[in-house]
């Protein structure tokens, strides 16, 4: 079984549509000169190394020495690296960097409770805050990018349920 992908505006695949929503409020802002690029998925981070153990196997003529894995490396991938030209209103920045995590509106599952401790091993080996974005609740605080406006299938406005505000309303 195949995961389903979603294009964004720049033809780069994301995961969810979550992160394709998300993709389409940064491409405002980069045309609005506001943010000044951002990135896919950057190189991951290593919270964790292998954890290994020299254990002695004995073979049928000969006694070898080998390496058990006890723990695997651990990773984590941002979401959204956001490189920003001022000070930004809805997102936390450090040093004009945006550290993000595109989460869905849905019930918790095991990824949404792995990122509050992936969150708080990267801030504490890193420096790093990375946040958690819950696209419609950003639009309702911040803007709605005019292409959610629409259905993605049949091009029809899309039901939503906060005040949809335009980016050209707040600038």
């Amino acid at each position: 079984m195949t995961k389903e992908t979603y294009l964004t505006s720049k033809g780069v695949e994301v995961k969810s549509k979550e992160e394709q929503y998300f993709e389409w409020w940064l491409r405002e802002l980069e045309g609005a000169g506001i943010i000044e690029s951002y990135k896919y998925e950057p190189p991951p981070f290593l919270l964790s190394s292998r954890v290994t153990q020299t254990i002695c196997k004995q073979l049928k003529t000969k006694t070898k020495f080998v390496d058990r894995t006890l723990l695997r490396e651990h990773r984590y991938t941002l979401d959204f690296l956001i490189f920003w030209n001022k000070t930004p209103k809805w997102l936390y920045a450090q040093n004009l960097i945006s550290h993000v995590d595109v989460k869905g509106s849905y019930a918790r599952n095991f990824n949404d409770i792995a990122f509050g401790i992936n969150q708080k091993w990267l801030y504490n080996d890193y420096g790093i805050y990375v946040q958690k974005v819950v696209p419609t609740k950003l639009f309702a605080r911040s803007f709605t990018p005019k292409r959610y406006l629409l259905t993605d299938k049949s091009n029809k406005p899309r039901k939503i349920n906060f005040k949809v505000t335009l980016l050209e309303d707040i600038l």
